[in-house]
């Protein structure tokens, strides 16, 4: 009995192998279900990954749901052993069901309090301030904050002197802007 809960759709062509430096690379960058990884990024590294081979006659769904659990290792690949056989067919859903197990609420609810409670260091710079801030917008997709509001959480984060630089760039009053449509929080 195959016991293999990843079993997506045979493609055309059965006559293909991973290479073997693809699967060395990929572990190399092994998820291992700790609360200091970030799935997020493994996901993106490990996709990041996957786009630079090809294989005809496979399709990239295919290769990805092959190739994802050499990318764990110690819990995560537990976990997958654990999910039911041949219950995931497509790379989305084996992305989702990983992000779901690994992307906890817990972890979502502290980005969105970083988020939401956003204030600048005193030693801490402008632009590290707004990468800091960036970086927790890209760590927290599903934080549900308007672009706006996101913008807003950051204005009244920061120091007062850059509060005045960034209303003086915007003609007066940075809030005015915000609702205009500023842009730019990726």
């Amino acid at each position: 009995m195959d016991r293999n809960p990843i079993r997506p759709p045979l493609p055309p062509r059965n006559d293909f192998e991973i290479k073997p430096q693809i699967i060395a690379l990929v572990k190399q960058n092994q998820f291992h279900g700790l609360p200091t990884e970030h799935p997020l990024d493994h996901v993106d590294t490990f996709e990041e990954i996957c786009s630079t081979t090809r294989v005809n006659g496979v399709s990239p769904d295919y290769f990805k749901c092959k190739l994802f659990t050499f990318s764990l290792s110690d819990k995560a690949l537990r976990w997958v052993k654990s999910l039911p056989p041949q219950s995931i067919t497509t790379w989305n859903e084996y992305k989702g069901a990983f992000l779901n197990q690994f992307y906890t609420k817990q972890r979502s609810n502290s980005i969105r309090s970083k988020i939401s409670g956003f204030k600048q260091d005193s030693m801490e710079s402008f632009y590290e301030a707004l990468e800091r801030f960036k970086e927790y917008t890209r760590s927290c997709p599903n934080h549900g904050f308007s672009e706006g509001n996101l913008w807003n959480i950051f204005y009244n984060g920061i120091d007062h002197k850059y509060k005045l630089s960034l209303d003086t760039a915007s003609n007066g009053n940075f809030h005015d802007q915000v609702g205009a449509g500023g842009k730019a929080f990726d």
